[in-house]
């Protein structure tokens, strides 16, 4: 979904007036380049990929999910459950 989400932006952006749109773009690559770090085990990496995805568009439901993972692997369950609330509010509400 997070694939199919930057491609529907880019090619938006291929369209019209760049706008804001180029920052949720960025974001949203970002949080795709997370999910990379995260599965090969930089977990630092992935908590900056993830700040640096959400400093640029606070809408980012991916990047905040990503960002609870790695809190909550860090044991950070607080926080975490902050940040799962972030990305509840901000992701596609698929049936």
């Amino acid at each position: 979904a997070l694939a199919a989400e930057i491609e529907r932006r880019a090619a938006a952006m291929k369209k019209g007036p760049v706008g804001s749109g180029a920052k949720e773009l960025a974001s949203l690559r970002l949080a795709a380049s997370t999910r990379d770090l995260i599965d090969s085990g930089s977990l630092a990496a992935a908590k900056q990929s993830a700040q640096r995805a959400v400093s640029l568009w606070g809408g980012d439901g991916w990047a905040w999910l990503w960002l609870a993972y790695v809190h909550h692997v860090e044991g950070r369950a607080e926080q975490a459950a902050e940040f799962v609330a972030k990305a509840r509010r901000h992701l596609p509400k698929d049936k």
